[in-house]
């Protein structure tokens, strides 16, 4: 099972994941991580979006400084896991944020610091089948939506993971909704309407 730390709040004997907590794939990250008992440290670029995260299941917040977050979120534990849904400069904060024989999920970002690396750090693991799909093979890709299907289905039906709407836009405001989203005012998913 996954390994996680002993400081307060963190059990050793409960998993730990450190995800980006604002956007939709975020907040449904936390909720999934408490349907599963499972030590939620979140990351957002303000503090607003963090309290917003508090009640989907959050157990700790770090405003990242100068996107340098690692050791800030290992005060409140060491992830196992970690969500990464931006990638580029945060990867290599990710690498720091686990220990030794962790593991990191990690959505576009392709390169990462190999090099540098012990080769005891964490193992990598591409959870992104979009960009996979020519290369997967499709009996990887069964596996995943089974284990969706049998795993996170049931917590949907059950309601102990909810859709979080900043807000619904018409299509032909798509550039207004994409300037929302990159102002980084809105927390959860932004839903453009046909």
């Amino acid at each position: 099972m996954m390994r996680s730390s002993a400081r307060p709040g963190c059990a050793a004997a409960r998993p730990c994941w450190s995800i980006a907590v604002g956007s939709g794939v975020g907040t449904a990250a936390v909720q999934l991580g408490r349907a599963l008992g499972v030590c939620v440290i979140g990351t957002a670029r303000t503090a607003d979006k963090l309290e917003r995260a508090k009640p989907l299941g959050m157990f700790a917040g770090v405003v990242p400084e100068g996107n340098k977050f690692a050791d800030a979120v290992r005060k409140h534990g060491e992830p196992s896991v970690v969500l990464e849904l931006i990638g580029g400069p945060y990867v290599d904060e990710d690498i720091r944020t686990v220990p030794v024989l962790g593991g990191s999920a990690r959505g576009p970002a392709r390169r990462c610091a190999r090099r540098a690396r012990p080769r005891r750090h964490p193992a990598q693991a591409a959870a992104d089948l979009r960009h996979r799909a020519a290369r997967a093979p499709a009996r990887e890709k069964i596996a995943a939506m089974r284990s969706f299907e049998a795993h996170v289905v049931p917590l949907l039906q059950r309601g102990l993971i909810t859709p979080v709407i900043d807000t619904v836009m018409d299509l032909d405001a798509a550039a207004a909704a994409h300037e929302r989203m990159a102002s980084n005012v809105g927390f959860g998913k932004i839903i453009l309407r046909t």
